[in-house]
């Protein structure tokens, strides 16, 4: 688990090199400090990086001190402080189909694939994502959500060429936010699949 770039994975926790800066997070209950260690659950780890993220006031930088599976679970809690009901790596059966994030409110429905990439996403790959991240959609509203309308999105670390590819939105997380409050200015360029 990558949280702060000076700091080892350990088996029992991340190694804090001067325990005594983080005591104010132990306090605050947020972490765990033991024999050096900062022993963090999942919560924990998006509470703090909320907590950077007020601090330093760069989503991107937090962002890339998160794991990927830490990044899914903190771009889940973006769209809950939105208010959107959210399902982190929902499964689909036959054929076996991994969504990184549901995220319904009201009518609503995002299917996201979020990319911890440390490059941005080439061109060439787009296609295959793309591709991918509507069938899962489709797989997803034919087995769960019959009747529905949802949209294929994918969240990245980087600014990618296009705001959209094949009318699919690729978002960067620095811009998550703005998307969901202003998702009515572009649903008209965006693929709703029913």
């Amino acid at each position: 688990m990558k949280f702060l770039s000076d700091h080892r994975k350990e088996k029992n926790g991340i190694y804090l090199p001067n325990p005594e800066k983080f005591r104010l997070f132990e306090k605050e209950k947020f972490i765990k400090i033991k024999n050096s260690y900062a022993i963090f659950s999942i919560d924990d780890i998006i509470e703090v990086a909320n907590i950077a993220l007020h601090m330093t006031s760069d989503i991107k930088i937090v962002a890339k001190l998160l794991d990927w599976r830490i990044f899914e679970r903190f771009i889940s809690s973006i769209f809950e402080n939105n208010g959107y009901v959210v399902y982190v790596n929902k499964i689909i059966k036959n054929p076996r189909r991994e969504i990184d994030i549901v995220a319904v409110k009201g009518e609503r429905i995002f299917v996201v694939d979020c990319k911890h990439w440390s490059k941005e996403i080439k061109k060439s790959n787009l296609t295959v994502i793309i591709e991918k991240q509507k069938l899962r959609t489709k797989l997803l509203l034919e087995r769960e959500w019959k009747g529905h309308k949802a949209i294929p999105l994918i969240i990245t670390l980087h600014k990618n060429l296009e705001i959209n590819f094949e009318g699919v939105p690729i978002v960067s997380v620095d811009n998550l936010n703005n998307f969901l409050l202003n998702i009515y200015d572009f649903l008209d360029q965006i693929l709703v699949i029913e």
